[in-house]
């Protein structure tokens, strides 16, 4: 046999053999994944206060966000009854907390959050500022806006470099969309976003969970690999209620901070990735077959031409 021929049968050879290893280590990773789901979304719905028909900030808290919270949380729960659907409490409570910010909102002008560039083509990357809308009896209803003037800088700020790319992406323009998550991508470290929040300030040395969560949306978004240590740390940051912690150290401690609904829900999207069909389980199959389609095509043709020359 040629000796360029066998050197393709022993590279695909090599390819086969390795398939299944790649394959174990992914489904192992999707695992803990899919485990640590449906327990985040419980903590959401445990915590939907059906009176004010919102989540709580933190468990049995009495602040309820608008923006970024409630409206991170409906859609988590949209995107998980999209993908696991048959839990009618999932979809009604998603469908009653869009029902209640708008709602709340109703004569609030210019409603405008850095989060809405997850579900439309709309961008706003300025600074913010919080407002409270409404008070109930142990209820005091929030929004955080982006209605500043001063444009939030992605080169400081891991979360606006992985929002814009994702904005860019929906808006396609490739080019942008990656360089804004380069940009983001590089503050990994490793152990999380090491970003200016992180290097200086009140939470100097405290990696924010929700910037981890970005990372990995913002990399399923753009077709992007990223650190496998970086869902590992995310999962680690789970509590025993099912909700994400806020912030972690060094050493991965979430010690004082708490668990909570914004970081929750961004882990949620996180470990969902984007609205799709299939996925990288397929895809490998998919790699496997192929493979061996095309060692049998390249026999074939090896034969066909070693008869001929008889």
């Amino acid at each position: 046999m040629h000796r360029s021929v066998v050197g393709l049968l022993v590279v695909l050879e090599i390819f086969l053999i390795g398939m299944p290893i790649l394959q174990s280590s992914v489904i192992a990773q999707n695992t803990l994944a899919e485990s640590a789901l449906p327990v985040a979304i419980n903590y959401l719905v445990e915590n939907y206060n059906s009176t004010v028909g919102l989540i709580p900030e933190v468990p049995s808290g009495n602040t309820y966000w608008l923006y970024s919270d409630n409206f991170l949380a409906s859609l988590a729960l949209e995107r998980y009854d999209s993908q696991y659907p048959g839990n009618l409490t999932i979809t009604n409570i998603a469908a009653n907390i869009n029902g209640n910010i708008s709602k709340y909102i109703a004569g609030v002008p210019n409603v405008l959050n850095q989060y809405i560039v997850l579900n439309s083509s709309i961008a706003v990357f300025k600074t913010s500022s919080s407002y409270t809308v409404t008070n109930y009896p142990g209820a005091v209803i929030k929004i955080t806006l982006n209605n500043g003037t001063n444009p939030l800088n992605p080169s400081l700020y891991a979360d606006i470099a992985f929002l814009e790319a994702i904005y860019y992406n929906n808006a396609g323009q490739a080019k942008n969309a990656n360089d804004s998550y380069q940009i983001g991508m590089k503050m990994y470290d490793g152990n999380g976003m090491n970003d200016s929040v992180f290097q200086n300030g009140a939470q100097k040395g405290q990696y924010q969970t929700f910037k981890l969560a970005l990372y990995i949306y913002a990399s399923k978004v753009l077709g992007h690999q990223f650190s496998q240590s970086a869902e590992a740390v995310l999962l680690r940051m789970q509590g025993a209620s099912g909700g994400f912690y806020t912030g972690y150290d060094g050493n991965f401690s979430s010690n004082g901070t708490n668990t909570n609904v914004e970081t929750t829900s961004l882990a949620i999207l996180a470990l969902l990735g984007p609205v799709q069909t299939g996925g990288i389980f397929w895809s490998l199959v998919i790699g496997s077959v192929l493979g061996g389609i095309i060692v049998s095509v390249i026999l074939v043709f090896y034969f066909l031409r070693k008869r001929k020359k008889l």
